[in-house]
């Protein structure tokens, strides 16, 4: 597993593996790679077989890198003496930099090289035309002490310019500064050494784009200054700016990179944001869109360092679980409290009597390796309805790292009005480990009672003809008193006059559409056909009643009843 990328050249990412390997890919031409070559690898090459390499940076065409015994090693291009040998020969594979062995931190400009020692000292060589190796304008080919002072030992980021910081909190830049990137209030160029920025104390790291140069405080706030070009400084304001400005008010920023005219940071909960220019896609938003301020990558929250190319961006992932939850391909926030039907969160209406909705959601891993559901149940239902609420289909675990699986809710209402309840997803998903969120329904009672013009009345839970029916559901009867079977306890209707009718009422909040939702039907006969009845003929719907009236028709025999196809 890889665990520490170095700053990125246009065209190649180096990175040291968890065991103390160094790998490299991309570009070749000066032998930056180190593989003794100048063939350029499409995927990652180990570099020598040596385990102890600690950290490793990356200039325009060469590499520099530290190991675990503090010994300082370069190759690549060499034009400018960027390799610190004393020459400007090119080299393919690694070479040991001098006898110390008490290197600690590097950086690479893009023709540059800054590093730092145990002892706090601070050595610069190679191209040195803006002042960026800190003394003068001479071109220095092997390491050079830029003063006296031993209290560097914080971040140290360089390009065209060099921005460091020291162990008091202080920030300190030089050299080119045409678009104001060294920080001081002017735009003019450093070359006499390194100068401070600012009074503050509580600078952590820095980061240096082509003109654009990032920071980041103790507090977790994060600043930019230099050239807006593109969105780069993620201000958004499309000016320059000639000293540090804050982005944004958050204060959960944790690292930061950049390259020519991006950025890119993680913050602490381990999400990923980018901005500036992305005409080749290198913010990771899914477009080719500039963006003037930050943006976040995906929705991993497992994400531990990040360097930045001219044109692409390299990341390393904690390997990890990421839980991604749906309803209807809608993405639902852990920790939701207003269900919504376009995520299925809102079950909409059901019929108390009869009545079930059922929805169906869908358990993504988007980690990189298997999410385990660690509940028992697996999803869990509680609150104040949650017997209304049972998952009837259960999600599987493990879930496969970009894998997925459903589960399945029933939602049966007891009762009338809203019904609310949480579902609960125990995983091994380090931030999003209770996952759960509110769901609601309504029950609903299509009609609520019933009544006849010569003053009978019931509700939906009569069962007239004791058949384990209610009547609200199925059918009420008129006709002589000896016809018993599926007959309701009505007068005879024998000699109607025409005046005589059945009024359902439709339950408050049930807004069903005559016909399609509900309707009433008549037969001649209880096992003969049902014939749907028409509104305006028979049937009169006004506000919340639905009435059958009785036509005139001495003698003839006529059931009705009233049929429910959707609460």
């Amino acid at each position: 597993m890889f665990c520490r990328l170095g700053s990125l050249d246009e065209n190649r990412p180096v990175a040291v593996r968890t065991d103390g390997t160094l790998w490299a890919w991309g570009r070749n031409q000066y032998g930056q790679l180190g593989d003794g070559t100048t063939t350029n690898r499409t995927g990652p090459v180990q570099i020598g077989s040596a385990t102890s390499w600690q950290s490793v940076a990356a200039g325009d065409s060469h590499t520099v890198a530290v190991r675990t015994d503090g010994t300082l090693w370069t190759w690549g291009r060499n034009q400018y003496g960027q390799l610190g040998d004393g020459t400007t020969t090119d080299r393919t594979s690694p070479i040991q930099i001098g006898s110390a062995t008490t290197w600690q931190s590097v950086a690479a400009g893009d023709s540059h090289t800054v590093a730092v020692r145990t002892d706090g000292t601070l050595w610069a060589w190679g191209y040195n035309n803006n002042g960026q190796v800190g003394e003068g304008t001479t071109t220095i080919t092997s390491p050079l002490q830029i003063g006296s002072a031993t209290t560097w030992g914080g971040s140290v980021a360089a390009s065209g310019h060099t921005v460091a910081v020291r162990t008091d909190g202080t920030l300190w830049a030089w050299g080119n500064n045409y678009h104001g990137q060294v920080g001081d209030g002017t735009n003019s160029s450093r070359r006499a050494g390194p100068v401070q920025i600012g009074t503050a104390t509580s600078w952590r790291s820095v980061a240096a784009g082509m003109g654009h140069t990032l920071a980041v405080r103790t507090d977790g706030t994060l600043w930019a200054w230099g050239w807006y070009y593109r969105g780069a400084l993620g201000d958004g304001s499309g000016k320059y700016q000639y000293s540090p400005v804050q982005i944004g008010t958050a204060t959960t920023w944790s690292s930061v990179a950049a390259r020519e005219n991006h950025s890119v940071a993680i913050r602490t909960d381990g999400t990923l944001w980018a901005w500036g220019a992305n005409e080749s896609g290198q913010l990771g938003d899914g477009t080719t869109t500039d963006r003037t301020s930050p943006v976040q990558v995906g929705s991993a929250a497992s994400w531990q360092s990040v360097a930045a190319g001219s044109q692409h961006i390299v990341a390393v992932q904690v390997p990890a679980p990421e839980i991604n939850v749906t309803g209807n391909s809608v993405s639902i926030l852990d920790g939701a409290t207003t269900p919504s039907t376009t995520d299925h969160t809102d079950f909409g209406s059901a019929q108390v009597t009869g009545g079930t909705v059922v929805r169906t959601f869908t358990i993504a891993n988007n980690g990189t390796v298997s999410l385990t559901l660690s509940g028992t149940p697996l999803v869990a239902v509680s609150g104040t309805h949650a017997a209304d609420f049972t998952v009837t289909a259960l999600p599987t675990s493990p879930v496969t790292a970009s894998g997925s699986t459903t589960f399945q809710v029933t939602f049966d209402p007891s009762g009338t009005g809203t019904r609310t309840a949480t579902l609960t997803l125990a995983n091994d998903d380090s931030d999003e480990g209770t996952f759960d969120f509110a769901i609601q329904g309504t029950g609903v009672s299509p009609f609520t009672t019933w009544q006849t013009l010569n003053g009978a009345t019931g509700t939906i839970a009569d069962d007239h003809d004791n058949d384990g029916v209610p009547d609200g559901i199925e059918y009420f009867v008129g006709g002589p008193s000896g016809n018993t079977t599926g007959q309701t306890a009505l007068p005879s209707i024998i000699n109607n006059s025409g005046t005589l009718s059945i009024t359902w009422i439709k339950g408050t909040g049930y807004p069903g559409v005559y016909g399609s939702d509900y309707l009433i039907e008549t037969s001649t006969t209880l096992t003969g056909t049902w014939t749907p009845e028409t509104v305006g003929v028979n049937v009169t719907l006004t506000g919340n009643n639905v009435t059958y009236t009785f036509p005139a028709a001495a003698g003839n025999r006529r059931f009705v009843r009233l049929k429910v196809m959707a609460p």
